[in-house]
């Protein structure tokens, strides 16, 4: 089966040169019996939150086949392992998707739109009288 993953390794385990990070997550992959078609390591970011005392991690993005019975087993290595924080593994079908780079991805994503300006505070609230509801006691 084809599958699609999005590795996280631990930048203070791993360096952040693109040849070992692809190199330690292929070498996982081949250790459950998988067929590497194609491997990138994407960028290093910010987590949205901490694992593992880590607030920043390497991406890498993986598709290969393996059989339907090894993501499972996948699964757990990662979590028992050092260099990994986290791993998304997805069954793709027939067909991979289309290979992203970061770059490419990162041109793709909309853009977020600019903060609210500031009133300097000024919010008054609305008096409750004000709700435009009818006084129901005339």
């Amino acid at each position: 089966m084809k599958y699609e993953g999005m590795f996280l390794l631990d930048n203070s385990k791993v360096k952040a040169d693109a040849a070992e990070c692809c190199g330690v997550v292929s070498d996982l992959l081949k250790k459950h019996g998988a067929n590497v078609v194609k491997i990138e390591r994407w960028d290093e970011r910010k987590l949205a939150y901490e694992i593992r005392g880590q607030k920043r991690a390497t991406y890498v993005l993986a598709h290969f086949e393996m059989a339907p019975e090894k993501p499972a087993e996948l699964r757990g290595d990662v979590n028992l392992s050092e260099s990994f924080l986290r791993a998304l593994v997805l069954n793709v079908g027939e067909d991979f998707p289309p290979f992203v780079t970061a770059a490419e991805y990162e041109a793709m994503r909309p853009k977020k739109e600019e903060e609210p300006q500031d009133d300097g505070g000024d919010r008054r609230r609305r008096r409750r009288d004000d709700d435009g509801m009818e006084d129901f006691n005339a």
